[in-house]
């Protein structure tokens, strides 16, 4: 009985984190239309462009882009200090836009409507939002499986 009810607490921890996921995310989205996406894209592009000395296509910049994600991504699961992994959990929160840089590329959607545009602003939300609720969900699972029973 009693592994049933921590289960339940730990499932009900799991969906708030990720009701809180979604809720910065939404504020940030629907607040600020796209601000965080060009402004980190800005800062990427900006500062490539800066080292090079030329223009950078797009595929180059959206690969950069993701491999600056997946770095910080395993940085995260190997750092030990919770601090720090706190501070790379931001960074990748931040860096998740680039889900929203691929969307504006693929899907060239004319928001005429409000309702175009919650619907615009739900497909940025969720993949960044469970995305980011998976890798701190794996990262708890980790240090569950690694601990030692005492």
């Amino acid at each position: 009985m009693r592994t049933g009810i921590k289960d339940l607490s730990q499932m009900i921890t799991n969906r708030t984190l990720f009701i809180i996921i979604v809720a910065a995310y939404f504020i940030s989205d629907f607040f600020f239309n796209d601000a965080m996406l060009y402004i980190i894209g800005g800062a990427i592009l900006g500062s490539l462009q800066e080292l090079s000395d030329k223009k950078i296509a797009m595929l180059p910049f959206i690969l950069i882009w993701v491999g600056l994600l997946g770095a910080f991504i395993v940085l995260f699961y190997r750092l030990q200090s919770k601090s720090v992994k706190v501070f790379i959990l931001l960074l990748i929160a931040v860096l998740l836009y680039v889900v929203d840089f691929i969307r504006m590329e693929l899907l060239l959607i004319n928001v005429h409507t409000i309702a175009v545009r919650y619907f615009v602003i739900a497909i940025s939300i969720l993949p960044k939002s469970l995305i980011l609720y998976l890798i701190i969900y794996f990262d708890k699972n980790q240090r569950i499986l690694t601990t030692k029973p005492q």
